[in-house]
């Protein structure tokens, strides 16, 4: 399986790199929003399952959104 991923650096910090920075060991996670969630419940609730939605609800511990 391979995959793409998008790591934007935080301002004024040099960019990550794969290999140099992390590799395939460290836990990655998609930054999410309030307006990515509500986005999901409209329009994907039905095609998500029960294991996405914990999923969901462990980002949102992390990221802190209400």
């Amino acid at each position: 399986m391979e995959i793409c991923i998008k790591i934007e650096p935080i301002p004024g910090e040099s960019p990550k790199m794969f290999g140099r920075h992390f590799d395939e060991t460290d836990f990655l996670v998609s930054k999410i929003s309030r307006q990515s969630i509500d986005a999901c419940k409209d329009y994907f609730r039905d095609d998500l399952l029960k294991t996405d939605w914990q999923l969901m609800v462990e980002l949102k511990k992390i990221f802190q959104i209400l």
